[in-house]
């Protein structure tokens, strides 16, 4: 909790952007852990604004999609993450994405 408004208190007023894409990102973390998944998605989709390295953000939205029971969703922004991280040869973080993506149940076992 305190984590989380130390953070929105870093971030103040600044525009979504570029800038202050990893800080969202690490906000939608923050907010993720302590399970405020609408908030972690709210902060997961402000990160992603102009962001160019998406990959991170991607992923916690997935994982917040994924508790809010939009699994489609979910599994369309892991596969972007690991896209973006592959595509960054950051080829640990696109595995833990794929390990991740294997908990989701199919759309064919519903």
């Amino acid at each position: 909790g305190d984590a989380i408004e130390h953070f929105k208190m870093y971030i103040g007023e600044h525009t979504p952007g570029p800038e202050t894409a990893s800080r969202y990102t690490r906000l939608a973390e923050l907010y993720l852990k302590n399970k405020q998944f609408r908030d972690a998605l709210g902060a997961s989709e402000k990160a992603l604004i102009d962001s160019k390295c998406k990959g991170a953000a991607l992923f916690v939205k997935a994982q917040a999609e994924a508790e809010l029971g939009d699994l489609e969703s979910a599994r369309v922004d892991a596969k972007a993450a690991i896209d973006d991280h592959f595509n960054r040869a950051e080829i640990v973080l696109r595995d833990r994405v794929l390990e991740w993506l294997k908990t989701i149940p199919s759309s064919q076992s519903r």
